[in-house]
């Protein structure tokens, strides 16, 4: 039976998952760049493809670019919990979006899908919900590496991008995030979309913080 230090080993190594996949030096290809056959949108892709079939969403059609193929940040989260010990048969149905993975955290069924809740007794997935007005005081629970930050602007009420921690500021109330499809800055320091490190208001103005989800112990694989 797995333990919360279980859990807290496996949002470590989620987080560092993500920051790995960011030294690969990812951006996110456009399509004709990728019809032209560039090297470097090929590798981008490769690397892309390979998130979507860890997700348990790969096919045999590749990305076909920024702006034509699916959104893929929910894909990468996935990615880095899978890779840090989450049972996979959550991924494919309730990582594909924002508001599938706001079931998820409510022990809500997704199509035929179901998710049930723990055992009596056992601890159940965290979830704090925000917005604009938020402020770090009014946070449940403290957040730590490897939690899933959900950002948006509000609407959609499930949030519109889905992220992981790898570290907070609660005196800026700031989260650090690593993402996938996101907009942020490179392992060269400059802004770019792709894979990128990014900083996430708690409240204020645009984009800010809207859910963080903690899975439960009972959510890791028995064996990796």
């Amino acid at each position: 039976m797995k333990t919360e230090q279980d859990l807290i080993d496996a949002g470590r190594a989620a987080a560092a998952e993500g920051l790995r996949l960011w030294h690969l030096d990812v951006r996110d290809p456009s399509a004709r760049s990728l019809v032209q056959g560039d090297p470097e949108a090929m590798r981008w892709r490769t690397v892309i493809d390979e998130l979507h079939k860890s997700a348990g969403w790969g096919g045999s059609t590749p990305y076909p670019g920024d702006k034509v193929g699916e959104q893929w940040c929910g894909f990468f989260a996935a990615h880095c919990w899978r890779a840090a010990g989450l049972d996979p048969k959550w991924l494919a149905s309730f990582f594909a979006s924002t508001i599938r993975l706001q079931a998820w955290g409510q022990y809500a069924p997704w199509g035929t899908k179901a998710n049930p809740p723990p055992a009596k007794g056992a601890p159940r997935r965290l979830v704090a919900r925000l917005g604009r007005e938020s402020k770090p005081a009014d946070l449940p629970f403290t957040p730590r590496e490897g939690d899933i930050v959900v950002v948006g602007d509000g609407s959609p009420a499930a949030g519109d991008h889905i992220t992981i921690a790898t570290g907070v500021d609660l005196a800026r109330g700031i989260i650090h995030t690593v993402e996938g499809n996101g907009s942020g800055n490179g392992p060269d320091g400059k802004s770019r979309h792709g894979i990128v490190v990014a900083e996430r208001p708690i409240g204020g103005p645009g984009y800010c913080v809207r859910w963080i989800y903690r899975p439960a112990p009972s959510d890791l694989a028995e064996v990796i």
